[in-house]
């Protein structure tokens, strides 16, 4: 009888590791946190630019929904070196959501901690309206994407 070729131990726990291993991203879907009416997420994605169109990095920047008995809770994020942020906020209402995903009016203010100081205004401030995408619990957001141009020489 012929002698097959035999795989080292180490060699098939390898093997073994390798086909096991998960190749499944975190998830993406609107997060149900069981507080407050969470009912849906929306996120928001784009980029924070000067005057000259040269990307801005380290700008504050958060969503304030323009709604009556909505409320929009999210942290804020901060742009990179590329002047590239992302948001994501959770609808909080007492309300039901609609099956569908549903469109919401957003304000994003970016502003500059650095020009701002105590009890006085960041100088280097504006904001832009978007519509963004209100998906429900369990669904993937489809991100709005804005320009966010600031004063900023």
């Amino acid at each position: 009888m012929p002698s097959r070729p035999r795989l080292p131990i180490a060699g098939a726990a390898l093997l073994t590791l390798v086909a096991c291993r998960s190749t499944a991203e975190p998830s993406r879907a609107c997060q149900q946190t069981y507080e407050f009416g969470n009912s849906g997420c929306l996120e928001v994605t784009g980029h924070v630019v000067g005057l000259r169109g040269q990307p801005l990095r380290g700008i504050s920047v958060v969503a304030k929904v323009a709604a009556d008995r909505i409320m929009f809770a999210g942290g804020g994020a901060t742009t990179d070196s590329t002047g590239a942020f992302t948001l994501r906020g959770a609808r909080m209402a007492s309300d039901r959501p609609a099956a569908n995903p549903d469109t919401l009016s957003v304000w994003i203010v970016g502003a500059d901690p650095a020009t701002a100081g105590l009890n006085v205004p960041a100088r280097v401030r504006d904001s832009i309206l978007v519509q963004a995408t209100l998906s429900p619990v369990g669904d993937i957001p489809t991100p709005s994407v804005v320009r966010l141009t600031l004063p900023a020489p």
